[in-house]
């Protein structure tokens, strides 16, 4: 009979399909070395489906209820704080521009366009009238966009300089100040449209997604016992005896907050109502569970992650291989913090970032062949 070894599915799965389908072309990619079982717990998790009638929707907002009379276009206050935020979230955080170096990339984009005295007057022109008034402008600290301002800046004044004399400064400078503030209310109009973009795309896009992930994270701090029970039940129609002792320790995998289940059960996390499972080893992948432990220590007896020392696992954890992708936000490190019982470290392995598969990585270790060796490391021995 090929080893038992059980594979617990993460958030956001509603049906038993999908990782019946996940565990059978993962175990066709092993050759079926190992009899791979699905744990299904799905049907306790979050439910989503209704999200739209709780989710604030502006346009349906009386115009006597908004400020002023009048449903908010775009340039309301709360759309251009937002744009203002996100100006500032996009800003290198270690590489803020003050206004001199804005205005040196402004200048390297307007000689890259102009030259001579030209280039010198809409240069001069520009600092002249880079004040607070250039709200919009004042935000950007990209360089690149900032050069790209100055040859806008620069094509855009070119023909109405050739009507002028250049040593007219009062004339060049008022140029200059009405191209500046077009400039600067295209640059505040594209950041507000945008701004209103992410915030209609987080309303009806995101927050579904968020509530079917982070959903089922809040459901399994009630719910733990019954998905427990879920992966006993499974594990015990395959062997009442598996993971009841040192003698019948047993495999298990799991992806997201079901590696978090898992290792909950592994160590022991719920004891006494819900006792230790006895591991060979657990494979965990897009794991959260260091995070978990950080932000509130697994009961009853796992210390705190502090600034130095360990997590000591209990003998109910024989091995544990963590994978993790650097561009998964919800994948951390086991390997600094937790010692098993023997006080080896886990083994975390990082799983390169494939662009091929965009920005959905949380879920692209299932064909990853770091896991498949992973499972040939410690399932054959």
């Amino acid at each position: 009979m090929a080893t038992p070894v059980f594979v617990l599915h993460g958030t956001s799965n509603r049906t038993a399909d999908i990782i019946k389908e996940r565990v059978a072309k993962l175990s066709t990619t092993c050759g079926d070395k190992w009899e791979l079982i699905p744990v299904y717990w799905g049907d306790f998790g979050a439910h989503e489906q209704w999200i739209e009638r709780i989710l604030p929707k502006p346009t349906q907002r009386r115009s006597e209820e908004v400020r002023g009379g009048d449903i908010p276009e775009t340039d309301d206050d709360d759309v251009e704080q937002f744009a203002l935020t996100i100006a500032h979230a996009l800003e290198p955080a270690d590489d803020q521009m003050d206004e001199q170096e804005q205005l040196l990339a402004i200048e390297a984009g307007i000689r890259a366009t102009l030259g001579g005295d030209a280039a010198d007057a809409v240069a001069e022109a520009t600092a002249d009238t880079w004040t607070a008034d250039r709200f919009w402008l004042s935000q950007v600290s990209d360089p690149a966009l900032l050069r790209a301002i100055g040859r806008l800046l620069a094509e855009d004044t070119a023909e109405a300089l050739d009507e002028v004399e250049l040593r007219d400064r009062t004339r060049v400078r008022e140029i200059v100040r009405q191209r500046m503030q077009s400039l600067d209310k295209l640059v505040g109009d594209a950041l507000k449209s945008f701004a209103s973009n992410v915030n209609q795309m987080i309303r009806t896009k995101l927050a579904p997604a968020v509530v079917r992930n982070f959903g089922d994270v809040i459901v399994y701090q009630r719910r733990w016992r019954e998905i427990h029970d879920r992966v006993r039940e499974v594990i015990a129609a395959v062997d009442p005896l598996l993971g009841t002792d040192s003698t019948h320790r047993v495999h298990l995998i799991g992806h997201s907050l079901g590696a978090t289940i898992a290792l909950d059960l592994a160590t022991g996390a719920m004891a006494p109502e819900s006792p230790a499972l006895w591991t060979d080893s657990v494979i965990t992948f897009g794991s959260p569970w260091p995070l978990f432990q950080l932000c509130d220590p697994r009961r009853p007896a796992l210390a705190a992650i502090g600034g130095d020392g360990v997590v000591r696992l209990p003998e109910t954890v024989n091995r544990w291989t963590n994978l993790w992708e650097p561009s998964d936000p919800l994948s951390f490190l086991a390997a600094n913090v937790f010692r098993m019982h023997d006080g080896t470290p886990p083994v975390d392995v990082e799983v390169p970032h494939r662009y091929t598969k965009g920005a959905n990585t949380h879920s692209n270790y299932w064909d990853a062949a770091e896991l498949v060796t992973a499972m040939d490391r410690l399932f054959n021995t």
